[in-house]
């Protein structure tokens, strides 16, 4: 009897182990012909994005256009109710409409692969989360993206379990799927001569030159984030006494004006050289156009904006691509800046203001550390 239970009990760990096997090959199988569906979202000159086979529009101003735009992505969920519990939160959730694009392409492009897969949107569940954020890190997607997908995700299965369209239940498995941990302060600030490197570094006597000489110069004054400046207008530029404003419109839609102080007299000459100093809705900072002589009536995207500042970057003998870290981009301006206020003299109230954060810990987190941070903080040890 006692053979024949072993014998059993080696048999039933054998079909659980062959059964745990089937189970792990066909989870590898799912993940990695998601992985293989997996596009990402290149820009289009007509100023809309792609996610695979979807158009996210550039306008999304209003609920009216974003539930347009919900509808014919999503045709899953046309019915009304969940659109109707999608759309108000995503409006409130994301007020700009860059980040309207961003939530919509990563909402559509979830639930349209999981539909090629035959699961409906309203019966997905953390399973199929789960499965989905590892695919995106098979992918090769980058750990805030991922945090990010998953963060819409999460929220919009909140608003259909709120309207009764999937059991809490599911909801709550859905939110308790981990995201990745996500490495902070990781945008590299350059050292201030390398600032100055890089300002210098566009040929001022082209059109182009003028142009970005004048655009890092706003960036580096500024602190603005990326889109802020890449939406101005000419008429957002203006003047109190002796002194240059350029209002922007800031994340959170926060309108902020912003002293150009020594960048205004590069900004006017870049107005000036281009013929746009009397159109006040032209786009401050524009494409240039094919013979390097006019611009063009729209505005550079911050993709495009980006490149301009790697491309400088490289010229002015600056490493670009850092180990462990993200490459050095627009956000390393407004990282470099307000690390130099700082050493400077500047509080770190003064600081907040200038980057217009909404807590002084977000600007704590901007400044880089110097490596004689420490070795002066010992001196001030009166302790002899």
């Amino acid at each position: 009897m006692c053979f024949i239970g072993c014998q059993s009990d080696v048999l039933f760990r054998r079909s659980g182990t062959r059964l745990k096997k089937r189970e792990e090959k066909e989870q590898a199988g799912l993940t990695a012909n998601l992985s293989a569906k997996l596009v990402g979202p290149p820009s289009h000159a007509n100023g809309s994005s792609s996610f695979g086979e979807l158009a996210i529009p550039e306008d999304l101003s209003t609920a009216a256009r974003v539930a347009s735009c919900l509808r014919r992505l999503i045709p899953a969920l046309g019915a009304h109710d969940p659109l109707a519990a999608v759309v108000p939160w995503l409006c409130d959730k994301c007020p700009s409409e860059h980040s309207r694009r961003a939530y919509l392409g990563d909402l559509a492009t979830f639930l349209r692969h999981f539909s090629a897969l035959g699961v409906h949107p309203l019966e997905v569940t953390a399973d199929h989360v789960a499965l989905y954020k590892e695919s995106l890190s098979q992918a090769g997607k980058k750990p805030t993206t991922i945090c990010r997908v998953l963060s819409v995700i999460r929220g919009a299965y909140q608003q259909f379990g709120r309207k009764g369209l999937v059991d809490w239940k599911t909801v709550g498995d859905i939110q308790a799927v981990e995201s990745p941990r996500v490495k902070k302060n990781t945008t590299p600030a350059l050292t201030e001569q390398e600032a100055r490197n890089l300002l210098h570094t566009p040929d001022t006597k082209t059109l182009i030159g003028c142009r970005d000489h004048a655009l890092l110069f706003t960036y580096i004054m500024t602190t603005c984030r990326a889109s802020a400046v890449a939406h101005a207008t000419v008429g957002s530029l203006d003047r109190s006494g002796a002194d240059w404003f350029l209002t922007v419109t800031e994340k959170g839609s926060k309108e902020e004006r912003k002293a150009l102080i020594d960048a205004s007299s590069a900004v006017l000459a870049w107005v000036e050289r281009a013929g746009i100093a009397d159109k006040s809705e032209f786009p401050l900072f524009p494409p240039i156009g094919r013979d390097g002589k006019s611009v063009e009536d729209r505005h550079l995207t911050t993709h495009r904006i980006r490149n301009i500042v790697k491309k400088y970057a490289r010229l002015a003998g600056i490493q670009v691509v850092r180990p462990g870290r993200r490459a050095v981009c627009t956000h390393s301006l407004r990282k470099t800046s307000i690390t130099s206020a700082l050493n400077n003299g500047a509080t770190m109230q003064q600081a907040k203001s200038l980057a217009g954060h909404s807590s002084i810990r977000t600007t704590e987190l901007y400044y880089q550390e110097n490596e004689k941070d420490a070795e002066e903080a010992a001196k001030r040890i009166q302790i002899r």
